[in-house]
């Protein structure tokens, strides 16, 4: 019995320090005093047993024993359903958090797809020009001194490297 006290003071230590839940913290403070009122109810069954066992047996279905063990039974189904209810709705916010990360997920996707051929774009846009540009110079270079020179009109970086090739 002092063994079994000993085991169930232990796990309602660690069961205060596993759930923040006032209402767990409560009940596990009451079950301590419904486990305490358990016990004493054991020590005076043994002691009239030692007397009298038929006494023992009268108080083992007396409305007092009975009422602990029914008390015990009804606040550990109590924190059961809380300790459920709580892990319903740990697993329902982690169910939405997940619906909310896939669908910004598919929106960066999306609006990564929609981007690749403005990035397209843009990229083409620098290069073509560099390229025909890199054609005119070695044009230039070959001594092909005739050869039109192109974007001079544009007023970038392009433009300004057509301008300082120009012949």
């Amino acid at each position: 019995v002092v063994k079994a006290q000993a085991r169930v003071d232990s796990e309602l230590r660690e069961a205060e320090k596993l759930s923040d839940d006032p209402e767990i913290q409560r009940n596990l403070e009451l079950f301590a005093g419904l486990f305490a009122s358990y016990l004493d109810n054991q020590d005076r069954v043994y002691e009239l047993h030692q007397r009298d066992p038929a006494k023992a047996l009268v108080m083992l279905f007396s409305p007092e024993y009975q009422k602990v063990i029914t008390d015990t039974y009804n606040l550990l189904s109590e924190m059961t359903g809380i300790q459920e209810q709580n892990a319903k709705e740990a697993v329902e916010s982690a169910n939405a958090l997940f619906q909310r990360s896939r669908r910004t997920t598919l929106w960066l996707f999306a609006l990564g797809l929609l981007g690749l051929p403005l990035a397209i774009f843009v990229a083409n846009t620098v290069r073509r020009p560099a390229e025909n540009l890199r054609q005119v110079v070695e044009s230039l270079a070959v001594g092909k001194l005739e050869v039109v020179v192109p974007y001079i009109d544009y007023p970038n970086e392009i433009g300004a490297m057509a301008r300082s090739i120009q012949v």
